[in-house]
Protein backbone atom coordinates (compact mmCIF):
# COMPACT_ATOMS: atom_id res chain seq x y z
CA UNK A 1 0.00 0.00 0.00
CA UNK A 2 2.76 2.45 1.03
CA UNK A 3 4.81 1.47 -2.00
CA UNK A 4 1.89 2.25 -4.35
CA UNK A 5 1.40 5.68 -2.76
CA UNK A 6 5.10 6.50 -3.13
CA UNK A 7 5.05 5.37 -6.78
CA UNK A 8 1.97 7.54 -7.44
CA UNK A 9 3.65 10.53 -5.79
CA UNK A 10 6.76 10.03 -7.91
CA UNK A 11 4.66 9.74 -11.08
CA UNK A 12 2.83 12.96 -10.18
CA UNK A 13 6.12 14.75 -9.50
CA UNK A 14 7.62 13.52 -12.79
CA UNK A 15 4.55 14.70 -14.72
CA UNK A 16 4.73 18.09 -13.00
CA UNK A 17 8.44 18.43 -13.93
CA UNK A 18 7.70 17.53 -17.57
CA UNK A 19 4.96 20.18 -17.78
CA UNK A 20 7.18 22.81 -16.14
CA UNK A 21 10.04 22.03 -18.54
CA UNK A 22 7.72 22.19 -21.56
CA UNK A 23 6.37 25.60 -20.51
CA UNK A 24 9.93 26.84 -19.95
CA UNK A 25 11.03 25.61 -23.38
CA UNK A 26 8.01 27.21 -25.08
CA UNK A 27 8.81 30.57 -23.51
CA UNK A 28 12.53 30.46 -24.31
CA UNK A 29 13.27 30.73 -27.97
CA UNK A 30 9.89 32.29 -28.68
CA UNK A 31 11.39 34.81 -31.11
CA UNK A 32 13.24 32.11 -33.05
CA UNK A 33 9.95 30.83 -34.48
CA UNK A 34 9.53 34.13 -36.34
CA UNK A 35 12.96 34.22 -38.04
CA UNK A 36 11.64 32.70 -41.27
CA UNK A 37 8.62 35.03 -41.38
CA UNK A 38 10.64 38.25 -41.74
CA UNK A 39 13.77 37.30 -43.66
CA UNK A 40 14.82 40.88 -44.52
CA UNK A 41 14.84 41.94 -40.88
CA UNK A 42 16.65 38.79 -39.77
CA UNK A 43 19.41 38.70 -42.41
CA UNK A 44 21.93 39.79 -39.75
CA UNK A 45 21.69 36.35 -38.18
CA UNK A 46 23.45 34.60 -41.06
CA UNK A 47 25.63 37.59 -41.99
CA UNK A 48 26.85 39.51 -38.95
CA UNK A 49 28.42 42.24 -41.08
CA UNK A 50 28.99 45.38 -39.01
CA UNK A 51 28.50 43.61 -35.68
CA UNK A 52 31.13 42.47 -33.23
CA UNK A 53 30.85 38.90 -32.02
CA UNK A 54 29.51 40.02 -28.63
CA UNK A 55 26.90 42.30 -30.29
CA UNK A 56 25.82 39.42 -32.53
CA UNK A 57 25.50 37.02 -29.57
CA UNK A 58 23.58 39.61 -27.53
CA UNK A 59 21.23 40.15 -30.46
CA UNK A 60 20.57 36.42 -30.73
CA UNK A 61 19.86 36.23 -27.00
CA UNK A 62 17.41 39.13 -27.22
CA UNK A 63 15.46 37.74 -30.17
CA UNK A 64 15.30 34.28 -28.59
CA UNK A 65 14.05 35.66 -25.25
CA UNK A 66 17.21 34.46 -23.50
CA UNK A 67 18.69 37.81 -22.42
CA UNK A 68 19.79 37.97 -18.80
CA UNK A 69 16.75 39.68 -17.30
CA UNK A 70 15.12 38.64 -14.05
CA UNK A 71 11.81 37.59 -15.59
CA UNK A 72 13.53 34.66 -17.34
CA UNK A 73 13.14 31.63 -15.03
CA UNK A 74 16.32 30.72 -13.19
CA UNK A 75 18.03 34.10 -13.67
CA UNK A 76 17.42 35.57 -10.21
CA UNK A 77 17.23 34.30 -6.67
CA UNK A 78 15.54 37.42 -5.28
CA UNK A 79 12.49 37.88 -7.48
CA UNK A 80 11.57 39.26 -10.89
CA UNK A 81 11.39 42.99 -10.03
CA UNK A 82 13.83 45.38 -11.72
CA UNK A 83 17.31 45.33 -10.20
CA UNK A 84 17.45 49.15 -10.35
CA UNK A 85 14.57 49.65 -7.92
CA UNK A 86 11.68 50.07 -10.36
CA UNK A 87 8.44 48.43 -9.22
CA UNK A 88 8.14 46.77 -12.66
CA UNK A 89 8.99 43.20 -13.60
CA UNK A 90 12.41 43.18 -15.30
CA UNK A 91 11.68 42.16 -18.88
CA UNK A 92 13.73 43.01 -21.93
CA UNK A 93 11.07 45.51 -22.97
CA UNK A 94 11.28 47.21 -19.56
CA UNK A 95 15.08 47.41 -19.62
CA UNK A 96 15.28 48.75 -23.19
CA UNK A 97 12.26 51.04 -23.21
CA UNK A 98 11.16 52.14 -19.75
CA UNK A 99 13.71 51.76 -16.94
CA UNK A 100 15.15 55.04 -15.61
CA UNK A 101 18.61 53.44 -15.66
CA UNK A 102 18.70 53.56 -19.47
CA UNK A 103 16.99 56.94 -19.98
CA UNK A 104 20.14 58.89 -20.92
CA UNK A 105 21.26 56.20 -23.36
CA UNK A 106 17.80 56.07 -24.99
CA UNK A 107 17.69 59.87 -25.29
CA UNK A 108 21.18 60.15 -26.77
CA UNK A 109 20.39 57.38 -29.28
CA UNK A 110 17.15 59.21 -30.18
CA UNK A 111 18.98 62.54 -30.69
CA UNK A 112 21.68 60.90 -32.83
CA UNK A 113 19.09 59.25 -35.11
CA UNK A 114 17.05 62.47 -35.28
CA UNK A 115 20.16 64.43 -36.34
CA UNK A 116 21.02 61.87 -39.05
CA UNK A 117 17.47 62.03 -40.45
CA UNK A 118 17.52 65.85 -40.40
CA UNK A 119 20.89 65.92 -42.20
CA UNK A 120 19.64 63.47 -44.86
CA UNK A 121 16.50 65.58 -45.42
CA UNK A 122 18.57 68.75 -45.77
CA UNK A 123 20.80 67.11 -48.37
CA UNK A 124 17.78 65.84 -50.25
CA UNK A 125 16.03 69.23 -50.16
CA UNK A 126 19.14 70.81 -51.66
Amino acid sequence: MEETRIRDDLDTLAAHCRVKREVHLRKNGKGVEMYSEVTAANSWIANKKGLSTSEWISGLKMTANLAAVRSVPGRSLDGTRCRHGCPEIETLAHVLGFCEQGLLLRNSRHHLIRSKIAAALEIRAG
